[in-house]
């Protein structure tokens, strides 16, 4: 390459390291292992919502205890794992309509609910997995090709806390340069940056990010390994001894069952009109009024992988079952 040239073996080195950061940074937007995953074409899909992110102190169970407190107790049913979804059933009751059948377990037990509309907000990991089983009878062709060419990534963040703050003030972001050759641990885990986050306790904690193939090993280390490996990093990377985290956190979301990875993003062979396909509402045979409803990030088209994306898709399937003309009951 002309960027190389009059370069020294080791500069053309340190060239390589700083295109490889820049490289897995671009990777932690998707939660991808590579941008030869994303989709060039449909890659400014994605649009930034103005002010900025924002921390909720208690996490983001702070917006959804907010909206429960307005729903009656009686209507919220936790702990229950959705089984299949039937619908295009006749309703003996009605010659003309279709009844919606949703099947969950509780509690060992199996149970069923009729509904004339069922919103499915199920993440599209899960999507992937679940919807030729879980949809009697299958979803439409169009559906079910747009939930296998939407992409969906893997992100893990590992949050280390210190009581007693090791890095200078002015250190916000340390970004690694990693050598394929020389660097790495026996894990083959590679860290992409560190961000310090100010705590609400006496001390300070570093934030990492680790995205795609990086992210799945991260998830198969046990919590000591990783706050070894971390310690190693800040160690290596500071130059002094730097003892080990009082706490950390890690997330796992790819080996969770009720995620099976992150968010969305668009993936190879992924069209600019996947996420409003997969928005769109499935009606049956005899039905003029939707039966399956879509919400979440990934049906959102230009806000997909984010919190407000996925909350902008609740609202909208809400406003178009009200749309329909039932009268909502003042609760």
């Amino acid at each position: 390459m002309k960027i190389y040239a009059g370069h020294t073996p080791v500069e053309k080195r340190l060239l390589e390291k700083l295109f490889k950061c820049l490289h897995n940074q671009e990777c932690l937007l998707d939660g991808c292992s590579s941008l030869a995953q994303a989709s060039l074409p449909n890659y400014n899909k994605y649009l930034e919502l103005e002010g900025g992110n924002y921390t909720f102190d208690d996490g983001f169970a702070q917006v959804v205890n907010a909206v429960a407190e307005i729903i009656p107790s009686k209507n919220i049913q936790l702990n229950s794992v959705v089984t299949t979804i039937e619908w295009n059933i006749p309703n003996k009751s009605y010659t003309s309509e279709s009844k919606v059948v949703v099947r969950y377990s509780l509690n060992g037990e199996s149970h069923r609910v009729e509904s004339d509309h069922v919103i499915v907000t199920l993440p599209l990991g899960c999507l992937k997995k679940l919807h030729k089983t879980m949809f009697n009878p299958p979803l439409p062709k169009s559906k079910a090709s747009v939930i296998n060419s939407i992409g969906f990534g893997i992100l893990n963040k590992v949050i280390l806390y210190y009581e007693e703050q090791f890095w200078e003030d002015d250190v916000m972001v340390m970004n690694l340069l990693w050598d394929e050759l020389n660097d790495g641990n026996k894990f083959g885990i590679q860290i992409v940056n560190f961000h310090v986050l100010q705590d609400a306790r006496s001390g300070k904690s570093y934030l990492g990010w680790a995205s795609g193939d990086n992210a799945v090993k991260l998830e198969r280390m046990s919590d000591e390994e990783i706050s070894d490996v971390c310690t190693d990093l800040f160690r290596k990377c500071f130059g002094k001894e730097v003892s080990r985290p009082d706490a950390i956190y890690v997330t796992r979301w790819h080996s969770d069952p009720f995620s099976l990875g992150s968010y969305s993003y668009a993936a190879v062979n992924s069209n600019a009109e996947d996420n409003t396909v997969l928005a769109e509402p499935v009606v049956g045979d005899n039905n003029e009024k939707p039966q399956i409803l879509f919400a979440g990030e990934a049906t959102h088209p230009t806000f997909f992988s984010t919190v407000h994306g996925a909350y902008e898709s609740g609202k909208r399937e809400a406003e178009r079952i009200i749309g329909m003309g039932y009268k909502i009951p003042s609760i």
